[in-house]
């Protein structure tokens, strides 16, 4: 039985394993490479947070947990009962939230929607 070399054996231990090379072996030099690293790092932070300029408002986060989970109840309640303008309320009530940036017009149409459904419910 014939043994191969492994690919590591007759390297001494200051050579590089690796076919990357490191920052001593860059041909830009230190400064450059860290330069274009910074400028990478924050192209990607503006590409993964900043695209639809997201804002998060505690408030408007309550609201449309909240409006969604009467929405969900009403949507279902609505299909139950067989009528149509309370499940396309509750319909209302789960999506309307995320096209609504401030926390103010959020409650605003959920208690709209709320009281509508309540009129439509009690007559």
């Amino acid at each position: 039985m014939i043994k191969k070399p492994r690919a590591d054996q007759g390297k001494s231990a200051s050579e590089p394993t690796s076919l990357h090379p490191g920052p001593k072996d860059s041909s830009f030099g230190p400064h450059i490479d860290s330069l274009a690293t910074q400028c990478l790092n924050l192209k990607m932070n503006e590409l993964l947070l900043d695209p639809m300029n997201f804002k998060f408002d505690t408030s408007a986060m309550i609201a449309g947990l909240l409006f969604g989970i009467v929405g969900y109840w009403l949507f279902r309640e609505g299909r139950r009962r067989d009528q149509s303008k309370i499940l396309w309320i509750g319909v209302a009530l789960m999506i309307y939230p995320y096209f609504f940036e401030s926390a103010k017009a959020t409650w605003a149409v959920g208690i709209a929607l709320c009281g509508a459904a309540y009129s439509i419910w009690s007559s």
